[in-house]
Parts: C-alpha cells; structure tokens; sequence
C-alpha cells in the first residue's frame, strides 16, 4: 500500500529529523577535529602564541639529539602538557557520556 498521508516517503527521513549528512540537533559542528579547533570552540582556550606547533616537533626533537642538550625538549612537554590538560578537561565534559560508548 501506499503511505497514510502527511508521512513521509519511504527511505526518506521522518519530519523534523535532521537531513542525511547534517549534524543532529543540539549537536556541535566542527570545522575540523584538530585538538586546536576543538580547544577554541569547545573549550574557550587560545593557546599561547608560545606555543609550539605539533608539526615543529619533530625538528625539536631532532635537535635534542643532534646537541644532547635538553633544551629543545621543554617545549614539546609544555606543548604536550596542554595537549594532555586539553584533553582531560574535554573528558570531564563529557562525563559519563563516553563510558557509556565503550559499554
């Protein structure tokens, strides 16, 4: 038979729920999934401008090799220190919303 009228298509999405592809509602959309971007829109934090870009990592640590001197390294534990801060407090947002998903 057909559909009762007023319901929607078969295969096509009921009233009012989101279009394929779009986030649901009350759900944030991101730009990207960088760590940064999340920080900025989720969180509210700049990082400093001090801050070492994830990308100069590796010349930083090949400079710690290259000169057996713990310099370059300060910086990638304070950026990896913010990246870890980020991340807990992303998790305590979530509560126990992301141990439901595991379960």
């Amino acid at each position: 038979g057909s559909p009762a009228p007023g319901s929607p298509a078969p295969g096509s999405p009921a009233p009012g729920s989101p279009a394929p592809g779009s986030p649901a509602p009350g759900k944030l959309s991101l730009p990207d999934c960088r760590l940064a971007t999340v920080e900025a829109l989720v969180l509210g934090i700049e990082r400093s401008v001090d801050d070492l870009p994830g990308d100069a990592v590796p010349h930083f640590y090949k400079e710690y090799e290259r000169r057996h001197n713990i310099g370059p390294l300060v910086p990638i534990i304070d950026h990896n220190r913010a990246d870890l801060v980020a991340v807990a407090r992303l998790l305590s947002l979530l509560g126990s919303n992301v141990g439901a998903h595991w379960q």
